[in-house]
C-alpha cells in the first residue's frame, strides 16, 4: 500500500478520480531493484504496470539467434512500464533491465483491469498514459534506428 497524497502525484496518475486513487493505493506497491536486475522479462505473463520513482532502466527485445537488442532507455520519473497487462495476450514485449538502482511501484493487473471495467472515466485516463508510453517508446526506437550506419550497394 502507497498512501494516495503519494500516487494522486504522478504524471500517470494525476487525472483519476479519488475512488479510483483510493483503490490503486490499497494494492500498489513500493519495489526496489538493484543495477542489473530485470523488473520484467520479454514473454513473461503481464501480471503488474511499473511506474518508475527513480533510478533508470533499459529496453530490450530478444530475436532469435541475436543478442538482446536495445529499443530504448528512460530515467523519467513517472514512465510507464508494462503496459502489455491491458491488452491480450497479456504477455510483456519488451524485457527491462535496471541500469542502475531503481524504485518503481508495482501495481497489480487485476486492479488495473476492474478499473478499466468498472470506471470508464478512470479507464480512460490510464489508456491515455498507455498511449503515450507506447508513443514515448516508439519515438526513441525511430531515433536509434536513424542513427545506425546506412549500409549502400557493394
Amino acid at each position: 500500500m502507497v498512501p494516495t497524497a503519494e500516487i494522486k502525484c504522478l504524471k500517470v496518475f494525476k487525472m483519476l478520480p479519488p475512488v479510483a486513487l483510493e483503490a490503486i493505493s490499497r494494492d500498489i506497491e513500493e519495489v526496489a531493484f538493484e543495477t542489473g536486475d530485470f523488473i520484467l522479462h520479454q514473454h513473461d505473463e503481464a501480471s503488474a504496470i511499473y511506474v518508475l520513482l527513480s533510478g533508470s532502466v533499459e529496453f530490450l527485445i530478444t530475436i532469435e539467434s541475436l543478442d538482446d537488442l536495445f529499443v530504448g532507455t528512460t530515467s523519467e520519473p513517472g514512465a510507464f512500464i508494462g503496459w502489455s497487462v491491458v491488452r491480450e495476450p497479456h504477455r510483456y514485449t519488451a524485457s527491462v533491465r535496471c541500469t542502475e538502482p531503481c524504485r518503481v511501484l508495482r501495481l497489480p493487473r487485476g486492479t488495473v483491469a476492474a478499473i478499466l471495467k468498472d470506471d470508464p472515466a478512470a479507464g480512460r485516463h490510464i489508456l491515455a498514459a498507455v498511449a503515450a508510453a507506447l508513443v514515448d517508446r516508439l519515438e526513441v526506437a525511430r531515433a536509434l534506428l536513424g542513427r545506425q550506419p546506412k549500409s549502400g550497394p557493394r
